[in-house]
């Protein structure tokens, strides 16, 4: 409802020669609601009787932007440790809880963790198919000069981050 719209109503409401209920009933609206509108017109006139927008408070496990800070730049300073590693860290030394997942989702967003090139599962192993994994990391680095700036480009990792080829080799 308009701010103009609200005047209007508390106008014919004090404007009636009927009693507040009869003329509230008549508008179909409640009393705690015409009240609140004629102390809002009182206090602060016309412009405080518009709508306010609801707006979205910061749920109560959300991360500060200070801790995001912490957690991204723990991760840049010491690239050789896992998510996990991280947050126990954290936990320990800074002062605020984090767990190891909230930790992976936000490197993974600021792109520091690099994507998979094949994953090898449990049951990869079990059923054979760990070869299989092989021939395709071979197919696709087959041809590519093997170097760390080669794989950075190929994985779009950033150029800081320090790469570990043990396993490619």
């Amino acid at each position: 409802m308009s701010r103009n719209q609200k005047m209007d109503i508390i106008r014919s409401v004090e404007s009636a020669g009927l009693n507040i209920s009869d003329a509230l009933m008549k508008f179909d609206l409640h009393r705690s609601t015409y009240y609140r509108w004629k102390r809002k017109l009182c206090s602060q006139g016309i412009k405080d009787l518009k709508d306010n927008k609801p707006y979205r408070k910061r749920t109560w496990n959300q991360l500060l932007h200070w801790q995001v800070d912490k957690i991204l730049e723990y991760a840049t300073f010491n690239p050789e440790y896992s998510s996990r590693e991280i947050s126990l860290y954290i936990t320990d030394n800074e002062g605020f809880s984090v767990c190891e997942s909230t930790v992976y989702r936000r490197l993974k967003e600021r792109g520091l963790i690099p994507e998979a090139i094949g994953k090898v599962r449990p049951d990869d192993v079990y059923f054979g198919r760990r070869e299989q994994m092989l021939k395709k990391q071979k197919q696709f680095l087959k041809g590519k000069e093997l170097t760390v700036e080669s794989l950075k480009q190929e994985l779009k990792l950033p150029p800081k981050l320090k790469v570990n080829l043990s396993h490619f080799c």
